[in-house]
């Protein structure tokens, strides 16, 4: 397998101009050198070029130059324009990691009383009891292999970390936002719905009126948190449904999730 050549800064900034069409008004070269080499050119460039790239019917178009497919960039921007939407971006991250910390705490507090008191767990037995729902649950749901894969990890992951610690409420304290998830997918409907009764009334289902919307928001917020915690960039997630292969999202699923990050953004408490 081959990578793309390193680029020095200066290259970088020759590479910027020639293939991005972009000039240095407002932002001079040894500025950007500085941007670059502070934030990195995958993080201030890469996510939003395809705002400024020749589209056709909103979707980006490519030429192939000297063996290379390449986006057409027709119109000369300013590097500032990028990196104010870098800025813009960034931001956001720590009120949508605080929003999204105050979530899971709460959602851990509520799913975590809700199993000890239905299960009455009391005793390692009962423990393994729930375990033993958990898994038998998980074979009924209706979802593609590799998530059932990833929800049985989870599962496995519980079931050992009881023995990690002197008490089955530092367990479920522990709880992963993904594990959490899990653990609520899985969870009888009766169970289940007193939960999200529950968390309807703080205001904490993301503006979702079912469980089942409810659910499929939360992969979601589980998606956004890993974006933020790994520094990676928000409009990746809201413009590929695939980034490996290229594959970009529907108009609607890009409004799905843009809608979902403002939420998260929001400066009020959710508490």
């Amino acid at each position: 397998m081959c990578f793309k050549k390193p680029l020095t800064l200066d290259e970088q900034i020759e590479h910027l101009k020639c293939s991005k069409n972009i000039v240095f008004n407002k932002i001079s070269e040894e500025e950007a050198k500085e941007i670059l080499l502070k934030y990195n050119y995958i993080n201030v460039i890469s996510p939003f070029k395809y705002y400024y790239a020749k589209k056709e019917k909103g979707i980006p178009i490519k030429c192939n130059n000297n063996g290379v497919d390449s986006y057409i960039y027709e119109k000369e921007v300013d590097f500032a324009d990028y990196y104010e939407r870098y800025c813009n971006e960034r931001e956001k991250y720590p009120i949508i990691f605080k929003n999204i910390l105050s979530f899971e705490t709460q959602f851990n507090a509520i799913v975590s009383y809700n199993i000890m008191v239905e299960y009455n767990i009391d005793s390692i037995e009962k423990f393994k009891y729930f375990i033993d729902c958990l898994y038998d649950d998980l074979d009924k749901l209706n979802v593609n292999k590799q998530r059932k894969q990833n929800m049985k990890k989870h599962i496995n992951e519980i079931a050992k970390n009881v023995f990690k610690y002197s008490s089955v409420y530092i367990t479920l304290d522990r709880l992963t936002l993904g594990q959490l998830l899990t653990v609520f997918v899985c969870l009888e409907g009766d169970i289940k719905h007193g939960i999200f009764v529950e968390l309807n009334k703080r205001e904490l289902t993301f503006k979702t009126v079912n469980i089942n919307q409810f659910e499929n928001v939360l992969f979601d917020v589980i998606s956004i948190r890993n974006c933020i915690s790994h520094k990676n960039s928000l409009e990746i997630k809201i413009l590929f449904y695939n980034v490996k292969n290229n594959i970009m999202r529907s108009k609607r699923d890009k409004k799905r999730i843009k809608k979902l990050i403002s939420l998260l953004s929001e400066h009020e408490k959710r508490e």
